[in-house]
């Protein structure tokens, strides 16, 4: 439960990145810590994502065999 968490906190701050980086009115330092923060919490939440994916592959393949 608790990754699912994670997950979902991962995806609203990438959200909150997203519109900040939008309006952009904080300095160009700020910014650019915005947006590699992004890319680590993007490239995390593709992880989770890919992981959960084969999971489900994993429990389809077999339910298949049974």
């Amino acid at each position: 439960m608790k990754k699912s968490v994670d997950f979902e906190n991962k995806i609203s701050r990438i959200e909150e990145i997203i519109e900040i980086l939008d309006v952009g009115e904080l300095p160009l330092e700020e910014l650019i810590k915005c947006y590699e923060e992004g890319i680590k919490l993007t490239n995390e939440t593709k992880e989770f994502l890919s992981k959960a994916e084969l999971k489900i592959i994993d429990i389809t393949n077999n339910k298949e065999i049974q």
